[in-house]
């Protein structure tokens, strides 16, 4: 497989990846840096979902797409709306930040998009099946690992497990390209996304277990081998899968790419994909360890 957009894609990473970087240590600088840790995690979930709202109203009203839309994106903007409180008014960290807030904003999504779907349903009841499993693919990407997201990025103020994260998924990523693009072979799952391959699946979940891995060591040393060992998988494994569930709404609305924001890349969802699907584990992982709070 040859290297596509190469150029562009090269360009583009470079900037995202020097954006973020000095968004990540600004909480070391200034005092009001992890609210714009936290605001920024926010506003790329949000234009994710606003990315496939724009795709939904090409497919049905708007009225229609904005109330779905609105039913994914409740515990992510309720997610934020507390985060972003807690900061302002500057309280204690809360024991209900990961044991309540985040489970029930989700639920409360969950129930929402069920209702929007099922009241006034006519005709057969199996001719709901195809436009639920749309809605619930959307939904984890938005609602669950969205809301992940957003609390990992405001884990005690602090912004080493969202480094952690984020260089987890971004060397899986790369590696996987130029895996796929040098050693080329078998398709990985040629119907939902044809050009990844086994060899680049392979490559890029060993890169980015072995990059999780050598950060969790440097990041977290209080940490045993095996528990960062163990997470580091974990996120080497989800992240594709993200990355197909994304792809397969793309396919299910006949589109190429979320949006064109980032040339060489597409969209805000086309770029953080991996990671919104890795900040779930992670998450859970993180406050397993070290508790919740915000």
């Amino acid at each position: 497989m040859a290297f596509k957009n190469l150029g562009k894609r090269t360009v583009t990473g470079i900037l995202l990846a020097a954006a973020f970087i000095m968004v990540l240590f600004l909480p070391k600088l200034v005092s009001w840096g992890g609210g714009v840790v936290l605001s920024v995690c926010a506003f790329a979930v949000l234009t994710a979902g606003g990315e496939i709202y724009r795709i939904l109203c090409t497919h049905e009203s708007r009225p229609r797409a904005f109330l779905r839309s609105a039913c994914w994106l409740f515990a992510p903007l309720a997610t934020f709306v507390f985060c972003f409180l807690t900061f302002v008014l500057g309280e204690e960290r809360s024991p209900l930040f990961g044991a309540e807030i985040i489970p029930l904003s989700i639920w409360a999504s969950f129930t929402l998009l069920l209702a929007l779907r099922f009241v006034r349903t006519s005709g057969e009841v199996s001719h709901l099946l195809k436009p639920l499993a749309e809605d619930l693919l959307a939904f984890t990407v938005l609602s669950v690992c969205g809301s992940c997201l957003i609390a990992l990025s405001f884990w005690r103020g602090d912004t080493l497990a969202l480094l952690w994260l984020v260089a987890s998924v971004a060397s899986n990523d790369i590696a996987a390209y130029f895996g796929g693009s040098i050693l080329g072979g078998p398709k990985l799952a040629e119907a939902i996304s044809p050009g990844k391959t086994v060899a680049g699946g392979v490559v890029g979940g060993l890169a980015g277990t072995l990059c999780g891995f050598v950060f969790g060591l440097l990041l977290f040393p209080e940490v045993s081998i095996l528990e960062i060992a163990v997470l580091s998988i974990m996120i080497a494994l989800s992240a594709p899968v993200g990355d197909l569930v994304k792809s397969v709404l793309k396919r299910v609305y006949g589109v190429k790419d979320t949006g064109a924001l980032f040339p060489g890349h597409g969209g805000v969802l086309d770029r953080i994909d991996g990671v919104l699907f890795g900040a779930v584990p992670a998450y859970f992982f993180i406050i397993s360890l070290f508790g919740a709070g915000v």
